[in-house]
């Protein structure tokens, strides 16, 4: 929409002024010579320059709106309509058509008043010059000066019924025109009051509908909170179970082990409770000392079994069978003997040593698990743990000469035999 006169002025005053205020860096190029000229003659020697930067420049038009805002202009407040259209139209405020349009009348009906008042004037020059005229009895004045050239002929000084005309008629347009300002002057208030009450409606609409989402928001923040518990329970279980099922398949696998094997051992067991010892043992028992070899034929007998699991009390065949050696190195090579026994039978073999004061990182045996009891732990507890943990009707053979021991894994069931027995078998394997 064009802007009216008055409210260009208006905006190029204003630019003006914000040029004068800007520093030097923020002037457009196309201001810089204007920016030179005195205050007062900026809105009107550099009009066209301020025009062109407030239409073409989003920057200076910025400055200029943001002077305006802090003159204290309030568009919607009731100050003169000029300066409240002027501040639309830099703003871009939704109103700026609606005071643009009020603007235009109200410049209209400021011209027409002005109109009026120099006719009003002329006229009562005129008709006072004809009453002075006529008073002197002077017959053919001089014609009164020229009025406006806006003003018809019939409205000249000459003609006073054609200017009391022109007068009535411009008092008419003024009364027409004011009568329209108030009309758009209602209706812009109606907008306004229509236009407040949609927006409290709306901000009402929009804090339930923030309620709502707040509300949905926690609910949402609860149920993903019992849902994350229910998964971390889930996998719980789900490991829980998972290990519940290895331990349990390993014991029935170690099950099957045995059974598999079952017939060939017993075969060989009553073939030893039956038939006695072969003719090689009778030579090699007559070789020896009788007890050691008997002692080594059953352990033999034992190991014979299908998959076995021998569990030796360190310390306790050490200490029997080279006990001039120190501790490191009766561990060392009970662990290399024992690796070369589990090779031989395929045994699962287990030894344990008192732990508490070990203090250095043990080799690895092959085929021979090497435990080291805790603090506060026997080996004799870790060897009773041991026995119990293996499923009822495995082989398992406890190594020892402790009696406490002894009688604690014959009852879980365990096969028991005496360091000798297992030296002597160990001897026979070095040789």
């Amino acid at each position: 929409m064009t802007l009216p006169d008055p409210v260009h002025r208006q905006v190029l005053r204003w630019a003006g002024q914000t040029l004068g205020a800007l520093p030097a860096d923020r002037i457009p190029a196309s201001l810089r010579r204007v920016a030179q000229f005195r205050a007062s003659r900026r809105a009107i020697v550099g009009a066209v320059a301020l025009a062109a930067a407030v239409d073409d420049d989003p920057g200076f038009r910025a400055a200029v709106a943001e002077h305006v805002r802090a003159l204290g202009v309030d568009v919607a407040g009731p100050g003169d309509v000029i300066e409240r259209a002027a501040a639309a139209h830099l703003w871009q405020h939704p109103d700026a058509d609606d005071l643009l349009q009020q603007a235009t009348s109200s410049a209209e009906v400021t011209a027409l008043r002005q109109r009026l008042t120099a006719l009003e004037a002329t006229l009562e020059a005129t008709l006072e010059r004809e009453r002075t005229q006529r008073a002197a009895g002077i017959a053919g004045a001089t014609a009164g000066p020229v009025l406006d050239r806006d003003v018809s002929t019939e409205s000249s000084p000459s003609n006073p019924a054609g200017a009391e005309a022109e007068a009535q008629r411009l008092r008419q347009r003024l009364r027409e025109q004011g009568t329209a300002l108030r009309a758009a002057r209602l209706a812009a208030e109606e907008a306004q009051e229509r236009a407040t009450a949609e927006l409290k409606t709306l901000r009402i609409a929009h804090e339930r509908a923030l309620a709502e989402i707040r509300t949905l928001r926690d609910r949402l923040d609860q149920e993903q909170g019992r849902a994350d518990r229910a998964v971390e329970q889930a996998e719980y279980l789900r490991a829980a179970d998972r290990a519940g099922r290895e331990a349990a398949h390993r014991r029935i696998e170690l099950l099957l082990d045995t059974v598999e094997d079952a017939g060939q051992g017993l075969r060989r067991e009553w073939q030893l409770t039956t038939g006695g010892p072969n003719p090689a043992d009778r030579v090699a028992g007559s070789l020896s000392d009788p007890s050691v070899a008997g002692q080594a034929v059953g352990l033999a007998a034992l190991l014979a079994l299908p998959h076995p699991h021998v569990v030796v009390d360190g310390y306790n065949v050490t200490k029997t069978g080279y006990p001039q050696l120190t501790l490191a190195e009766q561990r060392d090579r009970l662990a290399r003997a024992l690796s070369g026994l589990a090779a031989r039978t395929r045994a699962e073999v287990t030894v344990v040593f008192d732990g508490a004061a070990v203090k250095v990182v043990q080799p690895l045996y092959r085929g021979v698990r090497v435990l080291y009891s805790p603090a506060g732990v026997t080996a004799d507890d870790v060897i009773r743990q041991l026995v119990t943990a293996e499923p009822v009707g495995r082989v398992v053979i406890v190594v020892t000469a402790d009696q406490e021991v002894l009688s604690g894994v014959q009852r879980a069931g365990a096969r028991t035999v005496p360091p000798l027995s297992l030296l002597a078998a160990l001897q026979a394997d070095s040789r």
